[in-house]
């Protein structure tokens, strides 16, 4: 029996997750706070542009008091600062024994999640794939990428199992790991040696790993980190 999946959050990452696990005949449901968003995905499905591919896929998509019937899995994909008010919005649709997984960029999302809710299982991720929405209902991958995934509280429980077989059955290469924290500092450091470079000059990754300082800047800022 297929979990019943909600996806909390419907930027580049959303839909990417959301097409997939669609197209694999997963039951998902789509959840966002911006009503636009919601009306065009309701009314367009998501247009998936992969490597050699573009298709459009039907989703079921809706404002969290528009659903009624519970989820036994959440999957975040909000900014850090929505986790509180996105919990809050499905609470009333978790269900018993209901896992929310966070594959979020930054620490201590898995905490924010407990605080805001403690009755869910929550397991905490990192994910590589790449996404880029290039509408509101329309979303752009390329390459490869994977999900490593893990419970909050270190243990092993049968819906992570679930969890796992769901998203590789979707192409999404998913494994659990018990030190998936590793992981997702990894992403974290990345992340600090590029973005805010990239921020501050201006310029594209691309541009800065080929000026003559953008190496040695980046190796000393994941050095630090």
């Amino acid at each position: 029996m297929s979990l019943t999946v909600g996806i909390v959050g419907v930027g580049a990452m959303g839909k990417l997750f959301g097409a997939r696990l669609a197209r694999a005949g997963t039951p998902v449901t789509l959840i966002d706070a911006d009503r636009a968003v919601v009306e065009a995905l309701r009314q367009e499905g998501i247009t998936l542009t992969e490597d050699a591919s573009t298709s459009r896929i039907a989703v079921n998509a809706a404002l969290a008091q528009q659903v009624e019937t519970p989820f036994d899995a959440v999957l975040l994909f909000t900014k850090t600062y929505h986790i509180a008010t996105a919990i809050a919005s499905v609470r009333h649709l978790l269900a018993p024994r209901a896992c929310v997984l966070s594959l979020q960029n930054g620490l201590g999302n898995g905490e924010r999640i407990l605080a805001a809710a403690p009755e869910p299982l929550v397991a905490i991720g990192s994910t590589t794939w790449p996404a880029d929405a290039t509408g509101p209902a329309s979303v752009r991958t390329h390459g490869f990428g994977e999900v490593r995934f893990w419970s909050l509280d270190g243990a092993d429980h049968p819906i992570l199992h679930e969890l796992d077989a769901m998203l590789s059955r979707a192409g999404l290469a998913s494994r659990l790991d018990p030190q998936v924290k590793i992981a997702i500092w990894e992403k974290v450091i990345f992340n600090c040696a590029m973005n805010p470079v990239a921020a501050l000059t201006n310029s594209t990754v691309g541009q800065i790993a080929a000026c003559a300082d953008g190496p040695a800047l980046a190796q000393a800022i994941l050095a630090e980190g």
